[in-house]
């Protein structure tokens, strides 16, 4: 990679993903937290993963639905006056799970709010039916997004308000750079904020390229990067994790810049380093499919892979800087 006198060039190999494990025993998505006395959210699956004998259209309608299904589910147990159901330990019986109380009022609003920018109706068609080629980018283009060319992805939140969680974060563009930041909080088990790329259609084709390089500037936090290679929007989450370091201009509050400053790093991010994980479980015997990108994500979590934690992981306020994403 050739940087200017003042770019540093990192390439980490950490890697993880903070999403909810699937038990196929109880045909329940659960979310995992590695506390003295480990609780989880536990949302109702309204559909079986295993599809394979129903039509096309009908296991991708299926599978674009689910999301948008689960999420009712799992709102209408959490409304206000609702519980957190504990996670039943080993052998026993749900019959016998006992119960957590919130201890931070749930943002109904903004959990809705979530669920429709990300599953909305015109969200799952999109994702159903074929797209054409758009005039916006160039699929086998290197560039991904920048703070110059803000149109090239929709980013949204996607928080541990999804679970009942308190943590807040937004995605903003200002002077060329955009700026993923809010406050992390581990109330109702949470401890998890992030923001991910509406789908990409039709996806990216980056089989040439070895690779992703992110220009960020960072605050000294132990960040993820995700990206996805189908429609499921539950599928598998190709997860890389990256360290930063304590910038200036962040410590000063001088959030201004276009990318170019001392600050700002490139962050390599090879393909072979990214890890293929299903509900926060390592996935053998898959392979990337780097010819077909269909969404990349951002996130800082209490969580490394596997319910390890996150060493560089604190509660308060956070920001990540990042000037642009490209292929290298």
């Amino acid at each position: 990679t050739r940087t200017h006198a003042h770019t540093r060039t990192r390439t980490h190999a950490h890697t993880h993903t903070a999403s909810p494990r699937y038990d196929t025993a109880l045909g329940t998505a659960t979310v995992r937290h590695a506390t003295a006395e480990p609780h989880s959210a536990t949302f109702l699956e309204p559909f079986p993963l295993s599809l394979a004998a129903d039509a096309p259209m009908v296991h991708a309608m299926r599978m674009a639905l689910m999301p948008l299904l689960a999420v009712i589910h799992a709102g209408q147990a959490l409304l206000p006056g609702h519980h957190f159901a504990k996670a039943p330990a080993q052998g026993t019986s749900h019959s016998r799970t006992s119960l957590a109380v919130m201890r931070e009022q749930w943002d109904l609003s903004r959990f809705a709010q979530t669920a429709l920018f990300f599953n909305g109706p015109d969200q799952v068609l999109k994702r159903i039916l074929p797209q054409p080629q758009g005039s916006a980018r160039d699929p086998s283009s290197p560039l991904i997004w920048s703070g110059d060319r803000p149109d090239l992805l929709e980013w949204g939140p996607l928080d541990d308000v999804v679970m009942g969680g308190v943590s807040k974060s937004s995605f903003t563009v200002q002077n060329g750079v955009g700026r993923f930041a809010g406050a992390i909080s581990t109330e109702n088990n949470g401890g998890f904020a992030g923001c991910r790329s509406r789908a990409i259609t039709p996806p990216l084709q980056l089989q040439r390229f070895s690779g992703l390089k992110l220009r960020v500037r960072g605050d000294g936090k132990r960040y993820k990067l995700i990206v996805r290679d189908d429609y499921n929007w539950n599928g598998i989450a190709w997860s890389f994790s990256f360290d930063t370091e304590p910038a200036q201009q962040l410590l000063d509050g001088d959030g201004s810049g276009d990318g170019s400053g001392d600050d700002f790093v490139d962050v390599l991010a090879p393909w072979a380093s990214f890890v293929p994980t299903l509900f926060a479980r390592k996935v053998p015997l898959v392979q990337l499919k780097t010819d077909s990108i269909t969404a990349v994500q951002l996130t800082l979590s209490k969580f490394e892979y596997d319910s390890e934690l996150n060493p560089a992981f604190s509660t308060g306020p956070f920001e990540l800087q990042i000037a642009s994403i490209e292929a290298f």
